[in-house]
């Protein structure tokens, strides 16, 4: 049975606030409306679902490395972070990014250096593609910490090197 989309749709945060509401005619969308988990309106007529994701014109590893340089050149102690932050945006229809926020968080000064970092990022977007049209599209981009804390089960010197057992 095939799926037809028609006339509202709302969607509901985890902790019951609006999230989104949605109006669809025959499978189109024609409009929708967004809130933050707070309440506060976001950007209108988001796509969380197209044919065509959008992508960043310098390339992934360009973003990865300005997002990591950003966050060693703070002056944050990050030996000990463990966990994940995820960022989200809109990617426009025009390929500029906006509404940056953190929808997963750790640490406030973390959260906002990881916002800082996108908002200062270099280079457009190709923007996401739905029937052949450029389309706003919610983006997410996780930002995992990993903490290795080694304990030495025996740590030996031989001959001018240094040997270690970790368990």
């Amino acid at each position: 049975i095939p799926l037809l989309m028609q006339d509202t749709i709302t969607e509901y945060h985890p902790g019951g606030n609006i999230k989104s509401v949605s109006v669809f005619s025959n499978n189109q969308l024609l409009s929708n409306r967004n809130w933050t988990m707070t309440g506060e309106e976001y950007i209108a007529d988001i796509f969380y679902s197209v044919e065509t994701e959008p992508l960043f014109g310098p390339g992934t590893v360009a973003m990865h490395s300005h997002v990591m340089n950003a966050f060693r050149s703070s002056n944050l102690d990050l030996s000990q972070v463990e966990g994940k932050i995820v960022v989200g945006f809109v990617v426009m229809e025009t390929g500029e990014i906006k509404g940056i926020r953190i929808e997963e968080g750790l640490l406030p000064e973390l959260n906002q250096l990881a916002v800082e970092a996108f908002s200062s990022l270099q280079g457009q977007w190709q923007p996401a593609r739905l029937e052949g049209e450029n389309v706003r599209y919610y983006q997410l981009f996780p930002i995992n910490f990993f903490y290795r804390k080694h304990e030495f089960d025996a740590l030996e010197l031989r001959g001018g090197a240094l040997y270690w057992e970790i368990y």
